[in-house]
């Protein structure tokens, strides 16, 4: 996580950015060190979740999903 951080605030091409945006369980403590604070307004911020994308994507893979697909 450390050398991600240096890496990303070192690289000259996102110098220009606004925002970053990160989400954690445990590694606040962390980020803040590298200026990451709690959102200023959470009131502004929504998220949309699927939370068995992933699980989907390994029972139905992308080889699968054409195929099922052209057959229709």
């Amino acid at each position: 996580s450390k050398r991600m951080m240096e890496a990303v605030k070192a690289h000259k091409d996102l110098q220009g950015i606004r925002r970053f945006m990160l989400v954690t369980r445990d590694a606040h403590g962390l980020y803040t060190r590298y200026g990451f604070k709690p959102l200023a307004l959470p009131e502004r911020h929504m998220e949309l979740v699927v939370k068995d994308i992933y699980k989907r994507k390994l029972l139905n893979p992308p080889a699968q999903r054409a195929a099922s697909n052209s057959a229709q």
